[in-house]
């Protein structure tokens, strides 16, 4: 009889363990994951910050900074 109830909680300890280091795995593997760098974001450095009235012409699409409207165009 005390054989068969350790068995068993030695079943249920050593299932809870597994799912405990399982969980540890995915959250160590989706921390690397978020801590990467994402392939082909730019940085563009230096770029002015003044409004101005006359149209913009962007370098790149989507405009990343630069001279803006002074108000929204939406």
């Amino acid at each position: 009889m005390y054989g068969t109830v350790l068995l068993l909680a030695a079943a249920v300890a050593a299932a809870v363990s597994f799912v405990i280091v399982d969980e540890m795995r995915q959250n160590a593997a989706l921390t690397a994951a978020a801590e990467a760098p994402i392939e082909g974001v730019q940085t563009f450095e230096d770029l002015s910050r003044n409004h101005i009235e006359s149209p913009v012409d962007y370098p790149q699409t989507p405009g990343a900074g630069g001279d803006h409207a002074p108000v929204w165009i939406n």
